[in-house]
């Protein structure tokens, strides 16, 4: 008699199980191709010399540093605005057309663009609602944000990882950290989320 695995048993009893599982499995993988394409582990200034990092309308929209992306972050919390944290976010043109045209050819092929992009939404719309649901209207006061993960630099682009945002709570003064700008993409000196952590 062959033994199902615990995968397919999963997927019988419930299909959102093996949906789920082979989300987690892509993930995996294209976490694992980006840890292998980084070139630096360091932030790499634009020194002007690459044309594609030259423009900053590349991200429309986007902010000049990681802090000014934090306290835009705590200010959409702050407002329980669902609208202004979407706003963060990269649209589907400049996820398609900024970011995934600059990822190394090995990652595209493992993965198309569509593919990735629905994750990301669908990450990020989770996200959205659960970060809401623990901090929105909380009054917070930005502090700092902190990179606790991964910096990849790749042509014309930086993918920072695990951006934590350290605020103040307005009850006492002490200060809290959470981790919700999970990839966040610089390119021609602005930054954008590219997807929130749920």
């Amino acid at each position: 008699m062959i033994k199902t695995s615990k995968l397919t048993q999963g997927a019988k009893e419930n299909p959102e199980f093996l949906a789920h599982s082979l989300r987690e499995m892509l993930f995996l993988i294209v976490i694992g191709l980006l840890m292998i394409s980084c070139s630096e582990s360091r932030i790499r200034p634009n020194d002007g010399t690459d044309p594609l990092s030259a423009d900053s309308s590349l991200l429309a929209g986007g902010f000049t540093s990681l802090d000014a992306l934090g306290r835009a972050t705590v200010k959409a919390l702050n407002d329980s605005s669902s609208e202004g944290l979407q706003k963060l976010l990269v649209t589907e043109q400049e996820f398609r057309d900024v970011i995934f045209a600059r990822m190394p050819d090995s990652l595209k092929a493992a993965m198309p663009w569509e593919h990735a992009w629905l994750m990301n939404t669908t990450d990020s719309r989770v996200a959205i609602r659960r970060k809401l649901d623990d901090l929105g209207a909380r009054k917070l006061r930005f502090v700092r944000t902190e990179v606790r993960d991964t910096t990849t630099v790749f042509t014309g682009m930086t993918l920072y990882r695990n951006v934590i945002v350290v605020a103040e709570k307005p009850e006492d003064g002490t200060q809290m950290e959470f981790r919700f700008l999970n990839v966040v993409a610089a390119v021609g000196g602005r930054c954008k989320v590219v997807v929130f952590h749920k």
